[in-house]
């Protein structure tokens, strides 16, 4: 755990330069932004989900501070990544970081994976496939439990049918943070609360 702020710090370091090279998404490490990564740390040691979800690994700057924040509470991550190269050095340094009790790494596709029930699922993956990865996600997504998804500012017209699906579903509250790129915080709600929260807006 003491390994943590170093490699943090490398792999912060590493992506900075190669934005400054110029190299597009695909090729850089792409890791999400510093603060970012502190509001999703933040917000976890809140909920404290016993199970999280990510899609999108890379090379494990945000499985890290997801690690790191579960392990406080006992919680776990498992984090999906397709590309092998990626998902090895992740894979590393969750290791290093001494996280590997807590952070899985699975390189395999999270559409076409068996998933378990969890609390909380973190969205940073292809944006082609936001919808999908709610449809695949959501049934076992717990009552109570939330969906993160990034880039939803930055990335708005390309999002837009993601965001507008999340706002108007009806198992769900969904609420835009203007943090980073963009995060969609989305809550799925039991029926009880929804009958309670559809009285009180119509009252309104």
């Amino acid at each position: 755990m003491e390994r943590i702020p170093a490699i943090l710090e490398m792999l912060e370091t590493e992506d900075d330069k190669q934005r400054d090279q110029g190299l597009d998404e695909f090729t850089r490490n792409n890791s999400i932004p510093r603060d970012v990564a502190e509001f999703l740390s933040v917000l976890v040691r809140l909920v404290k989900p016993k199970t999280i979800v990510e899609v999108g690994t890379s090379v494990g700057y945000s499985s890290i501070w997801l690690g790191a924040a579960a392990k406080s509470f006992d919680g776990k991550v498992i984090s999906f990544e397709t590309k092998k190269d990626r998902a090895e050095r992740a894979n590393n340094l969750i290791k290093e970081a001494g996280l590997d009790d807590v952070v899985e790494i699975r390189n395999e596709d999270f559409l076409k994976a068996d998933l378990p029930e969890f609390d909380f699922l973190f969205i940073d993956g292809d944006r082609q496939e936001y919808v999908n990865y709610f449809n695949k996600g959501f049934p076992h997504l717990k009552n109570g439990g939330c969906i993160l998804a990034n880039n939803t500012l930055g990335y708005f017209e390309q999002l837009r049918t993601y965001i507008e699906m999340v706002r108007d579903h009806p198992e769900c509250d969904s609420v835009l943070i203007a943090i980073g790129h963009g995060l969609e915080l989305t809550y799925k709600h039991s029926e009880t609360e929804f009958d309670v929260f559809k009285k009180f807006t119509m009252v309104r």
